[in-house]
């Protein structure tokens, strides 16, 4: 029926603060993105690529050596006992395949040798996996020990010329052949020689005689610390450096696997590092006794980890005591490790551990801890997560020898790279920014200081000094002076700071600005601050905008496209304004609140996100605000199109013309709160067990058997039924979130829609870890050392007291992050539901009358009355304290999915109790009573009049 005359009204000319607020905000979204794409096309590959860095060759051939199962390693008659695990873990040997010491072993290992084919054709080596060849024993004698150290029934090696033994652990998803470079420096073939430099026929000729090389011990004698550091800096020390000569093994952990994505990870790598650790011992010291002169002579082993591997080895070191208490590792060399935070992390586990070992009071360790960071250019750790927190840090070098007790503790200072390289550089190099994060592994100028620190360390360990004096050792030698007065901490914060001063006098802050923006491990920043967006739109910026009256009337909202499309514009702008603006103004509030507590002078907050530019966290949060837009966008517009044709509840809007038709009408209504959301559950409840579980279980096997051929590792038993119960449950929280977005948007509830998307990034960003260990703990792998997760929970004193294990674990991911979501989505389709079957009640009371409307007019008022005001301001405090933790590197952000859960539930129940099936009949009755005040047809007792 068409519209009266009078029902027509004019459209409004558009007001000029509207066209201001949309053109202003469209500049500002396209200048953010058009500064994004700079950084991540241009300015990003530029700069994280620079040239400042030689590289090392080698002709490398890795050999793989069989690994102990345990510490107790040996039975009672003498027999060792092997690690019986797959061969996913794998501890190989760094050769040279000009090294005449290894020949003889090459044989042995056969087709399992890892080279430049076999890494470049990784399918083929698969293959050729059961081929001939072994791994290698320890009676092969790979450590080439001499006849003397070596047991009676090992083999005699043909050049038993042993250099030091230095183990490389790999980062997130790095490789074991990234250890080749450090292990030329140790053969001493690095691919620079000169005519000036040794010959390659001398480092042949010395590896074969064993003349003109060794390890690093019984060079000096009695001497004192500072004796040491003249004897290091001498012209004398220089043809010693020059014979070290280093025996570089390396870890592989399946081919690369993803350490950060999930704590178990973690430690189960750290538990393969203890037994490689006590295998090298093993091989490369002899007995084990400790009376024999092989391990009173003993310097340990070097560790020099990349990356993520840095936690791997300090998480074995507290597993492990064992391995600092004998002294089998007594120094760390850490390259580009994240060991303040890690940024790219997202499982709250993760953030855990980190934050517990810093937390931690080391002791009993007598271990020196050397951190080295890329600098500027490497794109995935800042320079500022490679330092420890000051709290950790035992005490500064350079300190007397009375003044703190070093005995019995782990020392940590951390350098930059390019500090280092120009010390140590024969040319003068300026305006360096490091090296990218892979590059840190074979760059030769670095790699060069790192086999000198070595030296250093191996010559004062055989001395005897404790960590703290190798460690003023290392920082002389290192920095290329005498002594220094300041911490080489206090140095590295100066120089970094120096370092991005110097980037923005070089690149201008615009450029500076798209550098940034194009670093990866901002990706965890921005789906926070995704997640933010839609917390500040939903409860500050609507607010606000409903105060002001800026926009349109929320009752006019509920009609969709109907209104002017310039207010939903200039709405939407202002959302797209003030979200950046908000996220700025915090940011900057954190920065100067977190300076101001810090008494000492200097800044409290080194962590990476308080050193971002403010054009960077502005761009960011407009990007993440755009995302936010497009993405409910997204979903709203093609699900309002397609239900259009489709409708998704078939409504009947014939009044009824009888007392019985309207009778049973209003008993299929009368639905409460209560009983509809047991519907739900009840609904969710057959999906999950006829549908949701075995679709899961034929996945997973699928999977198992096509993808990676190996259904035979899939296992069935307590742990793999939690699995699989936990997996199922995180689909059915998926499923009925989409299912929410869907329907709140045919049912155009913006609102609703909004809150769903928050309670969906953040259960998606909070699980997703655990999924991936639900899924590796459904296979006889996942599920081998899985007792070392319990006992690192129960070191670590979880905050959940004696839930500890597998089951407890995913137990309280239920009940923390995937049970909340639930109820909360359920209560939002409840109100929903509600809400359209009190429309089709009100329409069957009178098909004429405009009740509807008039109860969408009360329902608003309702909503935004007083009751509602302490859930309004929970709400907004909840989204100002999630921004305070939103740069932050932690674990606390997760919280947000329980307590935000509560707070919608809460309010969508407040929500449905004016339209319950009591409230609707008592308004029923009084529209029924008066309908000349709603209807457009006069009363009945006037037409029998």
């Amino acid at each position: 029926m068409a519209p009266k005359r009078s029902e027509i009204q004019p459209s409004k000319p558009a007001r000029p603060s509207n066209l201001i607020a949309i053109v202003t905000t469209t500049t500002s979204c396209l200048a953010s993105i058009g500064f994004l794409l700079w950084g991540v096309i241009l300015e990003g590959p530029a700069f994280y690529n620079g040239q400042e860095c030689s590289m090392t060759y080698s002709q490398y051939q890795f050999l793989p050596i069989r690994v102990l199962a345990s510490a107790s390693s040996r039975d009672d008659g003498g027999q060792t006992n092997y690690h019986r695990s797959s061969n996913r873990y794998r501890l190989l040997k760094f050769t040279d395949a000009r090294d005449p010491r290894h020949q003889h072993l090459y044989e042995i290992s056969g087709s399992m040798i890892e080279n430049y084919d076999t890494q470049s054709n990784p399918k083929g080596r698969k293959r050729n996996t059961a081929a001939e060849g072994r791994l290698l024993d320890f009676h092969d004698n790979w450590c080439l020990l001499p006849s003397n150290l070596a047991k009676s029934h090992w083999k005699n090696a043909p050049h038993p010329h042993r250099g030091h033994p230095v183990l490389y652990v790999p980062g997130h998803w790095g490789s074991f052949s990234q250890a080749r470079s450090l292990g030329a420096h140790g053969t001493r073939w690095t691919g620079r020689s000169r005519n000036s430099d040794r010959s390659l026929y001398a480092i042949y000729n010395s590896l074969q005689t064993g003349v003109g090389m060794h390890d690093g011990t019984d060079l000096i004698a009695d001497k004192t610390e500072e004796e040491i550091i003249d004897w290091l800096q001498s012209s004398y020390s220089k043809s010693y450096l020059d014979d070290f000569v280093m025996d570089v093994f390396s870890l592989d952990f399946d081919g690369g696997e993803g350490a950060a994505l999930h704590s178990s990870k973690l430690l189960r790598q750290a538990n393969f590092f203890a037994r490689a650790v006590e295998t090298l011992v093993e091989g490369c010291h002899g007995s084990d006794n400790s009376d024999s002169d092989a391990n009173s002579k003993m310097q340990g082993i070097t560790i020099v980890a990349h990356s993520i591997g840095a936690w791997v080895v300090r998480i074995s070191l507290k597993l492990h005591p064992y391995l600092k208490e004998k002294g089998w590792v007594r120094n760390v060399i850490t390259l580009a490790s994240p060991l303040g935070s890690v940024p790219y992390a997202v499982d709250s586990g993760v953030h855990d551990v980190v934050n517990y070992l810093n937390d931690e009071n080391h002791g009993n360790g007598n271990i020196t801890f050397i951190s080295i960071s890329g600098g500027l250019r490497d794109e995935m750790i800042p320079p500022e997560s490679c330092e420890i927190p000051s709290h950790f840090e035992v005490g500064y070098p350079g300190k007397a020898q009375g003044e703190h007790d070093s005995t019995e503790s782990i020392v940590i200072d951390t350098f930059l790279a390019t500090t280092l390289m120009k010390v140590d550089s024969e040319e003068d190099v300026e305006n360096q920014y490091g090296m990218d994060h892979r590059a840190i592994v074979w760059c030769y100028d670095l790699l060069r200081v790192v086999r000198k620190v070595i030296f250093a360390l191996v010559t004062t360990t055989d001395q005897g000094l404790r960590a703290q004096n190798r460690l003023n050792v290392a920082n002389n030698i290192m920095l290329g002076q005498k002594s220094h007065k300041k911490s080489p901490s206090s140095l590295f914060r100066r120089e970094a700071h120096k370092q991005r001063d110097l980037l923005v006098a070089d690149k201008g802050y615009a450029r500076t600005t798209a550098i940034q923006l194009s670093s990866p491990y901002h990706l965890n920043l921005l789906l926070k601050l995704t997640i933010l967006s839609s917390l500040l739109d939903l409860h500050l910026v609507a607010p606000l905008n409903q105060y002001l009256s800026l926009g349109k009337p929320s009752n006019q909202q509920v009609a969709g496209l109907a209104g002017s499309h310039l207010t939903s514009l200039s709405d939407a702008a202002l959302s797209l304004s003030l979200i950046p603006l908000l996220v700025l103004s915090m940011f900057i509030f954190r920065r100067l609140t977190l300076s101001f507590w810090d008494s000492a002078g200097v800044p409290h907050c080194l962590s990476h996100d308080c050193q971002l530019l403010l054009g960077t966290v502005f761009v960011l949060s407009q990007t993440s605000a755009i995302l936010y837009s497009i993405i409910c966008l997204a979903v709203s517009f093609p699900v309002m199109a397609w239900f259009r044709r489709r409708p998704l509840v078939k409504t009947n809007n014939t009044s009824l013309s009888t007392n019985d038709e309207r009778s049973n009408a209003s008993k299929s209504t009368r639905q409460t709160f209560g009983t509809i959301i047991q519907q739900y559950f009840i609904q969710q409840a057959r999906l999950l067990f006829l549908v949701i579980v075995p679709s899961v279980l034929v996945s997973i096997y699928a999977f198992h058997h096509f993808v990676h051929a190996s259904e035979d590792d899939l296992v069935f038993s307590k742990v793999s039924l939690a699995s699989y119960v936990f997996i199922s449950v995180f689909v059915l929280v998926i499923c009925c979130l989409f299912k929410g977005l869907f329907i709140c948007s045919y049912l155009n509830s913006q609102r609703e829609c909004r809150v769903i998307f928050v309670v969906l990034l953040s259960t998606v960003k909070a699980t997703y870890g655990t999924v991936l260990y639900a899924l590796s703990s459904t296979t006889q792998w996942g599920q081998m050392d899985s007792y070392v997760y319990d006992e690192f929970l129960k070191v670590m004193n979880s905050r959940f007291g004696s839930l500890v294990g597998h089951q407890n674990e995913l137990l309280v991911r239920h009940v923390k992050n995937l049970f909340p979501a639930l109820f909360a989505v359920d209560a939002l389709l409840t109100y929903t539901t509600m809400k359209h079957k009190a429309r089709l009640q009100l329409n069957r009371v009178n098909n004429n009358c405009d009740e509807v409307m008039l109860y969408v007019k009360e329902i608003n008022k309702m909503d935004h009355s007083e009751r509602f005001r302490t859930l309004e301001v929970a709400e907004a405090s909840l989204a100002m304290w999630y921004a305070w933790n939103v740069f932050a590197s932690n674990s606390q952000d997760d919280l947000i999915i329980p307590a935000y859960s509560a707070i919608i539930f809460v309010a969508y129940y407040l929500k449905s109790v004016p339209i319950s099936a009591a409230a609707l009949d008592i308004y029923s009755a009084v529209v029924s009573n008066d309908l000349s005040l709603n209807c457009n047809v006069p009363k009945a007792h006037n037409k029998k009049e």
